[in-house]
C-alpha cells in the first residue's frame, strides 16, 4: 500500500472500514476484468478504463470515511499509488448541507473521473457503540451492526463478539470467540483458546500462537478512530430548561417532548412494552433501571435518550429503541431472552452478562438532546464525469 499525500503535503491515513471497501472494490473490479478478458470484442484499452473507474470509485470511498472521522475534512488526496494504477487526485468541497467529492484515477494511461454528492445528516451519535472498556462475561454474546469503537486496550477472554470493532490501543484475544473485522492502533495478539474468524488489521503487528485459525491478518497499516465522544458528566443537562421527575418509577409513554431530570435513582416500569412519542431526554443522577421493553411509535421521528451515571437493563427486556448514554457503566443483566437494541450505546464501561444482545445502529433524530452532535454522510448522487 503506497503512501497518501494530502494537498498540504501531510501523510494521510485510511480508516479500517475504508481499507476493506477499497479491497472489495478492487476484488470486484479484477473479477470483472478477468471476465472481460475472455471476450474478444473487449479491447485492452477498455479493460484499463474499467480498472481506472474502480480506482476512482475507491478514491471516493476513502474520502467518505475520512469525512466520517472529521466532518470538516477537506484536504483530499493526490498521487495515491494502488496496484498498477494511480489515484491522481481527490477533491472535497463543502456546502452548507452537502459535500461534493471528485476522484480521478489512471491505469497505464487510461483515466476516469467520478463525482459523488453527499448529504450531511446531523445525528446525536454516529457509532453503534463507543466505550473504553467492553467486558463480555462467559456466556455473553453480542452482535454489532454498525461501527463500534473502543478507546483503550481491548481484551476478549470469554463470550462471543461478532461485528466490526476499531480499537485505540492493543487488542488481546485470549479466549471466547471473535468473528468479523478488528482493527487496532496497537499490536493484535491471538492466543490461548480464542476462536477467531474474519480480518485483523494492526498499525503495528498481528501475532498468533494458535496452530490453526480462520482469519486474514495485516500489519503495518495505519488505523484511525473518530474523536472520543464519551460523556464525562451530566452537567450540560442540568444547565438546560427541564422538568423534574420526583417519582422513583416512571412510564416513558406518559412523557411529552422535552428534557426530564430525576431527583434520584429511577426505574422504568409499566406494561410489557412501553411505547414513547416525541423527542425525549430522560436524565438520572444515579442508577436508571430499565425493566420493560422500550420502542418508539415512529423510529424516524421519535427519539428517547436515556442518560445516567449507570444504566441497568433487566434480564427480561427483549426490545429497545433509543440512545443509551452513561457516565459510568451500562450493564446488561444475564438471562435467556435475546435482547435486540436499535440505536446507540455510549459509556466508559459496558458489561454483558450471559445472554445475547443484538445491537443495530439507527440514526435517531434529536441533535438538541446531546452536547456535541455528530454528522453522518449519505450518498445522494454518484456519477462518472468526462475528463477535461
Amino acid at each position: 500500500m503506497g503512501s497518501v499525500k494530502g494537498f498540504a503535503g501531510n501523510r494521510g491515513f485510511i480508516l479500517f472500514p475504508t481499507l476493506m471497501l477499497v479491497i472489495l472494490l478492487l476484488v470486484i473490479g479484477l473479477a470483472v476484468l478477468e471476465l472481460a478478458a475472455t471476450e474478444a470484442k473487449i479491447s485492452d484499452n477498455q479493460r484499463l478504463a474499467v480498472e481506472a473507474l474502480y480506482l476512482a470509485e475507491a478514491g471516493v470511498q476513502m474520502a467518505i470515511h475520512m469525512l466520517e472521522l472529521d466532518p470538516a475534512w477537506r484536504q483530499g488526496y493526490r498521487d495515491y499509488p494502488l496496484g498498477r494504477g494511480l489515484i491522481k487526485e481527490v477533491t472535497v468541497n463543502h456546502g452548507s448541507h452537502s459535500v461534493i467529492i471528485e476522484s480521478q484515477a489512471e491505469v497505464l494511461g487510461a483515466g476516469r473521473r467520478v463525482r459523488a454528492e453527499l448529504t450531511k445528516i446531523p445525528v446525536p451519535y454516529a457509532q453503534a457503540l463507543a466505550t473504553t472498556s467492553l467486558r463480555l462475561l462467559p456466556g455473553a454474546q453480542i452482535r454489532l451492526q454498525g461501527e463500534a469503537v473502543h478507546y483503550g486496550d481491548f481484551h476478549l477472554s470469554g463470550g462471543r463478539l461478532e461485528g466490526i470493532l476499531t480499537v485505540e490501543g492493543t487488542a488481546l484475544l485470549s479466549g471466547g470467540s471473535f468473528r468479523g473485522a478488528l482493527a487496532a492502533t496497537g499490536e493484535i495478539t491471538v492466543t490461548g483458546d480464542a476462536e477467531v474468524a474474519g480480518t485483523l488489521v494492526s498499525a503495528q503487528a498481528v501475532t498468533c500462537t494458535l496452530n490453526t485459525w480462520q482469519a486474514e491478518s495485516y500489519g503495518g497499516i495505519p488505523v484511525l478512530l473518530p474523536p472520543q465522544a464519551l460523556l464525562q458528566d451530566l452537567n450540560w443537562y442540568y444547565r438546560q430548561p427541564h422538568f423534574p421527575v420526583e417519582e422513583p418509577v416512571l412510564d416513558p409513554g406518559e412523557l411529552v417532548s422535552g428534557l426530564y431530570i430525576a431527583t434520584g435513582d429511577l426505574s422504568l416500569l409499566g406494561d410489557s412494552t412501553l411505547t414513547y412519542q416525541g423527542s425525549i431526554a430522560l436524565v438520572v443522577p444515579g442508577t436508571l433501571f430499565v425493566g420493560e421493553n422500550l420502542v418508539p411509535e415512529n423510529p424516524e421521528t421519535d427519539t428517547l435518550l436515556l442518560a445516567a451515571e449507570t444504566i441497568v437493563i433487566a434480564p427480561w427486556v427483549t426490545e429497545m429503541g433509543g440512545i443509551l448514554v452513561a457516565t459510568e457503566a451500562i450493564v446488561f443483566e444475564g438471562g435467556t431472552a435475546a435482547k435486540r437494541i436499535r440505536g446507540t450505546m455510549t459509556a466508559p464501561l459496558i458489561i454483558l452478562e450471559p445472554g445475547f444482545v443484538d445491537l443495530a445502529y439507527h440514526p435517531y433524530a434529536g441533535t438538541h438532546l446531546v452536547p456535541a452532535p455528530e454528522t453522518l454522510f449519505r450518498v445522494s448522487r454518484w456519477q462518472e464525469i468526462m475528463l477535461m
